[in-house]
This record gives structure tokens, sequence and C-alpha cells, in this order.
């Protein structure tokens, strides 16, 4: 990484910690009721474990494959490289274990009907979103197709029979064929494509398969680039959505049928615990 972009880095970290708000400064019931669960909560899952043990043996992997990145794809990647060795991969591209139990805990909190998910790659992410549901599924698309395969096995090792997986690139899997059976969409979570303008092209295209009421796009990787940071405030700031929490990896955009406005970056009370209110 170049010196410049670790500064950047750590000045952008620096003043997400000094303006993010924790629990103790949050007024709205339903907004304190969400970050309560998916933040500060500690409550640790059987699921965890088997997901964990899981990307741990994909990452002891030392098989190479032929990558074919559609967008831009992980940090790890030399696309002058024909092959790329699984472990190192699955390791750089897969939902670290701490936003994975925020994925899970969002989706046992919100309990969607339909998830879609915009970048299977090992299965990780998408085994935490699943395993979240009691009545729903989650489909999700992925270009590369032996990381089809291997998102595949990973959800069949899991035991989780309520995802649909597609293989091919996202502009021609966002198709009325393929959305309307979904119709409304009430969670996306677009995580293979870090480009701004990508983003919010895939945001428009599913835009008439949400529930206009109550959904929620959850945006991974909003400080992975420029144009990834734009979108995010641009989003953020549209009015669109009542509810939009800066997680720093992450980015939740939420609408609600209540009238809650709430537009900050939150964090979890044990990493900021010197904040006023403490006795709330």
């Amino acid at each position: 990484m170049q010196p410049g972009k670790s500064i950047n880095i750590a000045k952008e970290a620096i003043k997400y910690y000094l303006n993010s708000k924790t629990i103790h400064h949050i007024d709205s019931p339903y907004v304190f009721s969400l970050v309560k669960t998916i933040l500060d909560s500690d409550r640790k899952e059987l699921v965890f474990e088997s997901i964990e043990l899981l990307r741990n043996r994909l990452i002891q992997r030392t098989d190479f494959f032929k990558r074919t990145d559609f967008g831009s794809g992980s940090q790890l990647q030399n696309l002058n490289e024909d092959r790329v060795k699984v472990g190192p991969w699955v390791k750089s591209s897969s939902q670290h274990p701490y936003y994975g139990r925020l994925l899970f805990r969002l989706v046992s909190y919100l309990q969607p009907h339909h998830i879609l998910e915009l970048g299977t790659a090992a299965g990780i992410s998408g085994a935490y979103l699943a395993s979240g549901l009691i009545d729903g599924n989650l489909t999700t698309m992925e270009g590369d197709p032996f990381v089809y395969q291997l998102s595949k096995n990973s959800f069949d090792q899991l035991g989780l029979s309520n995802i649909r997986s597609l293989q091919g690139t996202f502009g021609s899997l966002l198709s009325e064929a393929i959305l309307r059976p979904m119709c409304p969409l009430d969670m996306i979570y677009i995580d293979g494509h870090h480009d701004g303008h990508a983003v919010e092209e895939y945001i428009h295209r599913v835009q008439p398969y949400l529930d206009p009421s109550r959904h929620t796009i959850i945006l991974d990787d909003i400080r992975w680039s420029d144009s990834m940071k734009e979108t995010w405030l641009i989003l953020s700031r549209s009015g669109r959505w009542n509810i939009s929490l800066d997680l720093y990896r992450m980015g939740l955009l939420i609408r609600t049928d209540n009238k809650t406005e709430f537009h900050h970056g939150v964090i979890a009370k044990k990493f900021k615990p010197l904040t006023p209110g403490l006795f709330r």
C-alpha cells in the first residue's frame, strides 16, 4: 500500500471515530433498538462457529484458479496473473467475522422476506445473511464460474437450503424475469463491484422491485475508493431513505414506514467508552 493512501485511511478512520455516535447519543427508539441489537450485542450464535470453521478450511487451501473479475474486486488480486491461490483470495475477499456477525444480527432483527446479494465470493457473507432468516430466502449472484461453484459447496456444507445461487454478470442477471418473482425485495447487499457509479446503477435497476415502505440496502466497502465514498455520501443525503448508518466499512440505507430521521456514523459503545451519557 502506498504511504499516501495509508495516511488517508488513517485520517478517515480518525474522522469517523471522532464524529460517530454511540447508542448513548441516539434519541430515536427505533434506531436505538437497532444499534443495540447489531452493534452492542455480544451474543454468540452456534452458527458463527460453523461459518468460521468453514472459512478457516477454505483459507488453508493451496490450489489455484483462474479468476474472472467483472468489477473492482479483491485488492489482493493481480489482474496480470493467470492464476490466483484459493486460500489467500478467500482471506482477502470474504467478509470479516465482525461484520459477518453484524449482517446476521441485522437480518435476525429485521427479518426480511427476500434478500438479494450482489457478489457471492466464497459464500461467507451469504451464509451469515441466510442463517439469520426464519422464514425468508436469499438470492445471491456471482460472475466467476469457479467462485460460483465454491460458494455453492460452502452453502451445502453448512446445510443452508434457503439460498438460490445464480451465475452471471450483474448486468445480465438484474432482469425483470429474475427480480419479479422476488418482488417486493426488502434487503439488498452490494459487495461485488466496488465502483460508485456501478453501485448507483444497480440500485436504480432494482428500485422498481423494492418494497417502497420497508427495505434496507447494505453497501460494503464504502471507503474503498473516492467514487465509493462519494456515492455513499450522495445516497445517504438523498432523502430517499429516512435512516442512514455509517458503520465505517459498511453503510446501511434504511426505509421505514415511521417518521424516524437519522443520518449519522455509529460505533459500538465498547470502542468509544469515554463519551457522555453513560447513565442514560
